[in-house]
């Protein structure tokens, strides 16, 4: 049995299933929201600084995540203490924090 519709004003069809062309562009808008969340989440982490005698920015050691901090990630310098990090190597952040203590960079 064919059935007859219109959709959006547009002409008569039997027997064709068609999507609304809202659908499309809510399952398009959906879809690209899910892929910048997912994309934003990617590699991100918080990264502290660990080592209260100081030490080279590089060294996986000095941080709790047992790697240096990547571009996206966070960094925070938690140690109550004076130190300092000698950077060793270009120190491309998302961000930094220094919430105690008196960091030498």
């Amino acid at each position: 049995m064919l059935t007859t519709h219109r959709v959006h004003g547009g002409p008569v069809t039997r027997g064709v299933e068609r999507e609304e062309p809202i659908m499309k562009r809510s399952m398009a808008a959906t879809a690209c929201t899910l892929v910048l969340a997912l994309h934003g989440k990617v590699g991100a982490e918080t990264i502290n600084w660990t080592n209260t005698a100081g030490g080279l920015y590089s060294a996986p050691v000095n941080w709790n995540a047992d790697r240096a901090p990547d571009a996206g990630d966070l960094v925070e310098l938690r140690a109550n203490a004076a130190y300092t990090i000698t950077l060793d190597r270009p120190a491309t952040n998302h961000s930094l924090h220094v919430y105690d203590g008196q960091p030498t960079i």
